[in-house]
């Protein structure tokens, strides 16, 4: 009988049971109908829902690739000398996997190698760091490779965009709270200046949002990087063509629906709720009401959206909490936007 009564209420919609608790009575509704806004006015952050920021100027660049390689660093020192670049520093390296830092330069473009294993990695011998290249620079590398049978995979890539609106730090708080990374696995966590979505070291992905000094400019930079096992999944090769990845399967923006997230934790505390309605208990509604009240305040207020998850899946223990958040479709237009128009 109780599986009949599941499943004819899974017909109805997954949260149609919390509507029916809070509409289905007048003096119920009176209190679970609160004005989100006047109840949770530190949660708003609306002063970009009718901003301009499509008319912002945004670049996008492609800031770090790292390549693993099988054979050692004399098969491709010469080629790069041959390629007019230099070795500006050989450094002796006092942490890490590796021993020595070899860093080439030709003027525009920097090229850190790393080689001398002081303990075994697998098969990789040495790891190449290419900085900001241009298209010319990684198809050059690519010829390079062909040419001296090196072999490389791509171990890490990092995507950058850079915004820039009248007020950098604005924006980059209003990234931080809306932001969500799909998948992750370790909490978010702001460190002076920079937000991370996610302990981005040893993860498959992860997002950094940061003010940035460019060209004597201030900016908003967001950085998506991509590990190997990623890359690998997505079939990306040096050198990549990013034409293809649709950017909002790694991350998009969401809002926190705090009206329906007050109305479930209403129905969470239903009985005491009929309860106190039966006894006309007024003291009772109120101190509850506050109470709830001031539990989401206290669990989500001031917090990063990637934070309010941890929160509610955490110590909270809300089941299914990904539903309280909504996606943002005029952001994340915003963001294919510049993807599309300044990725490509």
């Amino acid at each position: 009988m109780k599986k009949s009564r599941h499943l004819k209420r899974g017909k109805q919609g997954s949260n149609s049971y919390i509507d029916t608790f809070t509409s289905s009575k007048n003096y119920i509704n009176s209190f679970t109908s609160p004005n989100p806004i006047n109840i949770f006015p530190s949660l708003s952050f609306s002063s970009y829902l009718n901003s301009t920021l499509p008319d912002y100027p945004v670049s996008f660049n492609i800031d770090l690739i790292v390549l693993s390689s099988i054979q050692g660093l004399p098969l491709i020192d010469t080629p790069l000398k041959n390629k007019e670049f230099k070795v500006v520093k050989d450094i002796k390296m006092e942490k890490g996997n590796f021993a020595r830092q070899r860093i080439y330069t030709n003027g525009a473009h920097k090229i850190s190698v790393f080689h001398k294993l002081k303990e075994p990695l697998g098969y990789v011998k040495l790891l190449i760091f290419v900085y900001q290249p241009s298209e010319e620079l990684l198809n050059s590398l690519n010829d390079m490779f062909a040419t001296c049978n090196i072999e490389t995979s791509m171990t890490k890539i990092e995507l950058a965009w850079d915004f820039y609106p009248d007020n950098p730090w604005e924006l980059r708080d209003f990234f931080a709270t809306h932001l969500f990374l799909k998948h992750s696995r370790t909490s978010a966590f702001g460190f002076k200046n920079t937000f991370y979505t996610n302990r981005i070291r040893g993860a498959s992905k992860g997002v950094r949002i940061y003010p940035k000094m460019i060209g004597g400019q201030w900016a908003t930079r967001l950085e998506l990087e991509l590990s190997h096992s990623v890359l690998k999944r997505l079939d990306v090769t040096f050198p990549p063509t990013l034409e293809s990845l649709d950017y909002t399967r790694f991350f998009e923006f969401r809002r926190l629906d705090v009206e329906w997230l007050y109305r479930y934790e209403l129905w969470r505390n239903r009985k005491k709720i009929k309860e106190a309605l039966r006894n006309n208990d007024h003291m009772t509604l109120s101190l509850m009401k506050t109470f709830i009240v001031n539990w989401i305040v206290n669990a989500v207020c001031g917090k990063s959206l990637m934070e309010a998850v941890e929160c509610l899946k955490g110590r909270a223990g809300v089941p299914r909490h990904h539903r309280f958040f909504k996606p943002m479709d005029w952001e994340n237009m915003v963001v294919k936007w510049a993807v599309e128009e300044k990725a490509l």
